[in-house]
């Protein structure tokens, strides 16, 4: 199973540093790039281990394959241009959906994105977002958002403000009346 990402042109890392993990089971993979300064030092934006600023904050696999991608503002898509994969911008995600950090297609292509408590659906062809609505309980999307093979919508969500020790939460949301159900702690 290849995928040519050529992630480290986006993130100013040379290609042969990028390192590519593939996890067949789950259709995912994980892109890990190298530190430009070490773990803990002044400067260092990544001391719980997760990106933070990070260009493209959610990326997700369309049913005809091509690979879509999500930045605060912007959707994405891995396109091949004159022999060359690139990330194209597909359109602005509007004022709306301004800080989106979590993007899941489902089956039938359908694409919804999270930001803050809300759910929006997104057009693949405009970038257009559409809010379906805010979510039900004391959620704040953390940036992973996935839909399952049976098609149930998932993200995590952040800890309550002020409890940065506790790992997010995994959260089932309802696509059709937006309530949430917290499933549990994601470590």
């Amino acid at each position: 199973w290849r995928i040519d990402l050529r992630a480290g042109a986006t993130y100013g890392v040379a290609e042969e540093d990028v390192l590519f993990t593939p996890y067949p089971a789950g259709l995912a993979f994980k892109a890990t790039i190298p530190r430009a300064i070490p773990a803990g030092d002044l400067g260092d934006t990544d001391v719980y281990g997760c990106q933070q600023h990070a260009p493209m904050l959610d990326v997700d696999t369309h049913p005809d394959g091509r690979l879509f991608g999500i930045t605060s503002r912007e959707l994405w898509v891995y396109n091949k241009v004159f022999g060359q994969w690139t990330w194209e911008s597909v359109g602005s995600l509007q004022q709306d959906l301004q800080g989106a950090n979590g993007l899941a297609i489902d089956r039938q292509g359908n694409a919804y994105a999270t930001a803050r408590n809300e759910l929006f659906q997104i057009d693949l062809m405009t970038g257009r977002a559409t809010k379906l609505g805010t979510l039900s309980g004391e959620v704040n999307s953390s940036g992973d958002c996935v839909i399952n093979k049976g098609g149930t919508l998932y993200m995590t969500s952040k800890a309550p403000a002020g409890d940065s020790s506790r790992p997010d939460d995994l959260v089932r949301i309802d696509r059709d009346t937006n309530n949430t159900m917290i499933i549990g702690r994601t470590s």
